[in-house]
């Protein structure tokens, strides 16, 4: 059966757009790639049946997004002359897995390995930069030109009682960074990416549309969950643990999480009657410090979710090292049965040739 995305109305500068929303558990890296292409002036001429096929519909299949993303990738190519053939034959075959997650491999220094080369072509191709802020403190060098699959190795090998120092400062990193994002990898975004720069966030195991603002970093909402929530089009990236970020509308003012409804004509009118406003300023204060709990607690849920996933993944990567050292231990020989074995042989040797003399005779 095929994946069916919802759209949603914005505003993005005064502008009305329809932007592709997130699934539970669907492919956030197609969401991310494709409202960048939206939003972004840099495509419109590239993109403009991709744009249409948006607007136009409250939700869209999955192949049909597929197909026209093959043709944007084929007019960028051929227009910018940015890859040869064999990268673009290499980009079609990639874009199918879009829908199933891409294989990821960062490093400590907010690259990515060559392990990801496939990934790295398809944002490459389509002009998308791919980052990420889970970086370590740049005096630990050695440390931070690892990947998190190099480092997971290293992890595996020690034990808590004998672990080198290096292994001790990787699980600290980890420990203290469950989200896949640190205070310092918030700086690097933050000297790396300009103003008015699109770029795609990989955190938490998900992508995001990022976007920098007057020198402030954006990321786009996308969550069904705020389907209806109109006015709420960006959340700040300013914090690591999201106690600080704020919503804004689609102009980058800050937003309440006041529910609205867009109607087939785009506008909107908000479930509370207007002439209730003044009467009950407590009850909407109280509902907008519930909200803003609720949001939180989204955010403190996938944190969590996150990190039992990276501790899930850890205890496993320990047993199995744990039964490949005693698989190791079972089959290695102590000299002296090594020894037992040559003579318990020797003899055998001597007896064949004793029976062999006697039938010779």
């Amino acid at each position: 059966m095929d994946l069916i995305f919802e759209t949603k109305f914005i505003e993005f500068y005064n502008k009305s757009y329809k932007i592709l929303l997130q699934n539970e558990n669907g492919p956030c890296a197609l969401v991310a790639l494709v409202n960048i292409f939206i939003l972004s002036s840099h495509y419109t001429s590239y993109c403009k049946d991709l744009i249409k096929l948006v607007h136009d519909h409250n939700s869209i299949q999955l192949h049909d997004i597929l197909e026209i993303l093959a043709d944007v990738a084929i007019k960028i190519t051929t227009q910018e002359q940015k890859s040869k053939v064999n990268d673009i034959d290499s980009l079609l075959s990639i874009l199918p897995e879009l829908h199933k997650g891409l294989n990821v491999n960062l490093k400590f220094n907010g690259e990515f390995t060559t392990s990801n080369q496939g990934t790295n072509k398809l944002f490459e191709i389509f002009g998308a930069r791919l980052v990420h802020g889970w970086i370590m403190d740049s005096s630990n060098e050695d440390l931070c030109n690892i990947s998190y699959e190099e480092a997971q190795v290293m992890l595996m090998k020690d034990n808590d009682l004998k672990m080198e120092p290096k292994a001790k400062i990787i699980q600290s990193f980890l420990h203290d960074n469950p989200t896949q994002l640190s205070s310092f990898g918030l700086s690097y975004l933050y000297n790396t990416i300009s103003n008015d720069e699109f770029t795609i966030l990989f955190r938490n195991n998900h992508f995001s549309t990022l976007y920098k603002k007057n020198d402030i970093l954006y990321t786009l909402v996308t969550d069904i969950g705020f389907k209806k929530y109109k006015n709420i089009v960006w959340q700040s990236l300013i914090t690591i643990n999201g106690s600080d970020d704020v919503f804004f509308d689609g102009n980058f003012n800050e937003s309440p999480l006041e529910m609205t409804v867009a109607t087939k004509d785009n506008t909107s009118f908000n479930i509370n009657h207007p002439n209730d406003n003044n009467n009950n300023i407590t009850e909407g204060e109280a509902q907008l410090e519930k909200d803003k709990k609720y949001a939180l607690k989204l955010q403190e849920k996938e944190d969590e979710r996150v990190a039992k996933e990276l501790s899930k993944k850890q205890r496993r990567a320990q047993n199995r090292l744990q039964l490949k050292s005693k698989t190791m231990q079972n089959s290695k020989i102590s000299p002296q049965s090594k020894q037992k074995s040559i003579i318990t042989q020797a003899d055998k040797t001597r007896t064949a040739k004793v029976h062999s003399n006697c039938t010779i005779v």
